[in-house]
This record gives C-alpha cells, sequence and structure tokens, in this order.
C-alpha cells in the first residue's frame, strides 16, 4: 500500500532542463534551529508532458513559484515529483523575450526557431 506524503512550497525555479523525464531545479532558504539558514536545492522530476509544457509557457528561470510534490514513501528510491506549480511572483522579461513575444515567439521555443 502507497505511503503518500504531499508537500506544498514556494521556491525560486532555477532551471528546466529536457529529458525521460523533464525536471525542474528549485531554490529555497530553509530555517534551522535558532534561525540559521541553509541554502537547499532540489531536482524535482515532471513526468506529467501536460504539466511540463505550462510550466514552459508559464514560468521562468528566477520566478518564485509555489509547487505541490508528491513523495512515496513505501517505495524504494522514494520517488518524488511534481504535481502541481502557480507562479507567485515571476521575473522580468529581458528585452530579447519581449521582442520574441512581439514576433510570436514564446522563450520557450527560442532555441526552436532558426535563424533568417
Amino acid at each position: 500500500m502507497p505511503d503518500l506524503e504531499y508537500v506544498t512550497r514556494t521556491v525560486t525555479l532555477l532551471d528546466l532542463a529536457m529529458g525521460d523525464p523533464p525536471t525542474i531545479l528549485t531554490f529555497e532558504r530553509l530555517v534551522g534551529l535558532g534561525g540559521k539558514t541553509k541554502p537547499f536545492t532540489q531536482k524535482v522530476p515532471v513526468p506529467d508532458p501536460v504539466l511540463f509544457a505550462s510550466l514552459l509557457a508559464e514560468a521562468r528561470k528566477g520566478d518564485l513559484i509555489e509547487i505541490a510534490t508528491v513523495t512515496d514513501w513505501s517505495a524504494e528510491g522514494l520517488p518524488t515529483h511534481l504535481t502541481r506549480f502557480s507562479v507567485v511572483r515571476g521575473t522580468a522579461p529581458t528585452a530579447d523575450e519581449t521582442a520574441m513575444r512581439g514576433q510570436g515567439v514564446t522563450p520557450a521555443a527560442k532555441d526552436a526557431v532558426s535563424p533568417g
């Protein structure tokens, strides 16, 4: 019987990586006893292709996002994956991103656009 734990937290999105499955890299500061903080990064798999496509369309590196993850404590390797997200605070688009959007190109698709 699965022993599932659902966790929701707010993190900074550091990167989105294609792969099988695609992943996101997140950053947050954990606060310990006495108020000391410790930086914490986590690579989170995103097995749902629709959810990953939404991330590519809506979020950018540096955005503050709320993520929900599930961990199966009964499974070998304690697999954790992303179940949902929302952008809490986005970063300002760069001039390059603004220009691409004006041409109907999304930042996620910029690498797929050939020059000329």
